[in-house]
């Protein structure tokens, strides 16, 4: 997948920032959360900022989904919350109408 220019709920600019790791590596992190209706985050690793490492919606003060695209177990999506992390079966985000994407993870918090 690849990083977007626009956010694709609002077709709004997105606001780019850098996020320096320890290792001296460096993430691209592409946000939309000036809008009241949704906030989505797009993060890509700067040697490879075209492709989309990680997708996340948060969920709450102290809770958000997450899909990691690029992580050992081929693709995980987890809900990060302050006891830790869950994984859940993992399903391809449809980016094009984001309360029917909230719909479906309310329908994995049903389950858990």
């Amino acid at each position: 997948m690849k990083m977007p220019y626009h956010c694709p709920f609002c077709k709004g600019p997105m606001v780019n920032s850098y996020y320096y790791w320890n290792d001296g590596s460096k993430n691209l992190i592409k946000s939309c959360n000036k809008n009241i209706t949704h906030s989505v985050t797009f993060t890509s690793l700067i040697r490879d900022h075209d492709e989309v490492n990680k997708i996340t919606i948060p969920w709450g003060p102290d809770c958000s989904f997450r899909w990691a695209l690029h992580a050992e177990e081929k693709y995980k999506l987890i809900l990060q919350h302050k006891k830790g992390e869950t994984k859940l079966p993992f399903f391809e985000p449809d980016l094009s109408n984001y309360r029917k994407l909230v719909n479906k993870l309310k329908t994995y918090l049903v389950f858990l």
